[in-house]
């Protein structure tokens, strides 16, 4: 569920993103609102961004516990890692593939839209992407090591494999040498390091460390109280203008008196952790909303992988048909909501004949190994 939440906080993000500009700079006479509106919090909450994936990272520390204690017998550890690698790497090749191939579809339907939504023809942030050929030496750093360019990078997303990765040998190296005991102990004596050079990558191991925790009934579920002040908190400190990187020219006022910028992506990484502990449920819900949320958390890869070149070729292709009759506004939001099926279907492909598929390999390949392995 958390999951689920979390991606599609990041879909909308991109949405605002590239669509409605205005609402995420904090524009509010772009977007026809009164002066004496207040910027926070009305202002940038539907547009959280890193914070949703700080909330991404720390949710699959946690899952990584989760899936780790379940297992009766623990694989060996470079399987593991190698296992974990080929799950982010794999999906996205493909992903990145499909990327291309839309491109060659669409075009450049992004410059168009990004000229008429800016209201002028130069040179914008969105027109920034996928400016530059990407080149063999490009794509492998992108796909290999995560290291993105706006200009060339086919899945600008991937700029948080690294530390999603990192964060996950980081975790699994304790799970498999330190004691039960003393688990939760050594996952937030690795956290505190990982967390000043690699915040990102210290919110996976803070998710662990959580999933740990409450294994060992060292920290229990929050009550309802400080449930809603922790998310208050960490919504208010995880949004911050410099870590949350939506523009936030409307925000700065209500963190330069307390928060240097400096210590802006600091903020919203640890925000993502305290946000995990706040909305973490003591028992699973029924309700259809919940299932939804969970529905979308476990094809939260593939919607994170796919969102990004939809949104930037077939939506803006959508918006450009629909704009001439309709105006900005509406035709964004037709465009939007066009694409709305057209996602969940290419996610459930995906997911179905492109994921599945690939972690059943890993794990079958894995087990194979493990019985050789056995005397």
């Amino acid at each position: 569920m958390l999951r689920g939440l979390a991606i599609l906080a990041v879909v909308l993000t991109h949405a605002c993103w590239v669509f409605f500009p205005d609402f995420v700079i904090g524009n509010f006479h772009g977007l026809g609102l009164p002066a004496s509106v207040t910027p926070f919090p009305f202002y940038n909450v539907v547009v959280a961004n890193v914070l949703a994936v700080a909330l991404l990272m720390a949710v699959s520390g946690y899952a990584i516990v989760l899936a780790w204690s379940s297992r009766g017998v623990a694989p060996p550890l470079p399987l593991s890692l190698l296992q974990r690698y080929l799950r982010l790497v794999l999906p996205a090749l493909v992903a990145g593939l499909l990327a291309w191939s839309l491109t060659m579809i669409f075009g450049k339907a992004h410059l168009e839209a990004s000229a008429r939504i800016y209201d002028f023809g130069g040179v914008t942030w969105l027109s920034w992407f996928w400016s530059d050929p990407p080149t063999f030496a490009s794509l492998a750093r992108e796909f290999l090591l995560g290291q993105v360019e706006q200009n060339s990078a086919l899945l600008m997303q991937l700029w948080m494999m690294p530390d999603l990765f990192l964060g996950s040998v980081l975790c699994l190296v304790v799970l498999r040498v330190a004691p039960k005991a003393r688990r939760s102990v050594s996952l937030l004596a690795v956290a505190l390091p990982a967390f000043v050079f690699l915040p990102l990558t210290g919110a996976v191991v803070l998710g662990a460390a959580i999933a740990a925790l409450r294994q060992a009934v060292r920290f229990g579920a929050p009550g309802p109280a400080l449930r809603c002040l922790l998310a208050v908190v960490a919504f208010y400190v995880g949004l911050n203008p410099s870590g949350s990187y939506t523009g936030g020219m409307a925000l700065e006022a209500w963190y330069v008196f307390w928060l240097p910028s400096a210590w802006g992506p600091w903020a919203t990484a640890l925000a993502g952790p305290v946000l995990l502990y706040a909305l973490l449920p003591e028992r699973p819900s029924p309700g259809r909303l919940s299932r939804g949320l969970a529905t979308a958390g476990r094809n939260s890869y593939g919607l994170f992988l796919l969102h990004w070149p939809i949104l930037l070729t077939l939506t803006c292709w959508l918006f450009l048909r629909f704009e001439p009759s309709l105006g900005p506004g509406v035709a964004a939001l037709l465009a939007l909501l066009v694409t709305l099926p057209v996602l969940t279907v290419a996610v459930w492909g995906f997911s179905r004949y492109v994921e599945q598929p690939i972690v059943r390999a890993l794990r079958t390949k894995g087990s194979r190994l493990e019985f050789q392995r056995q005397p």
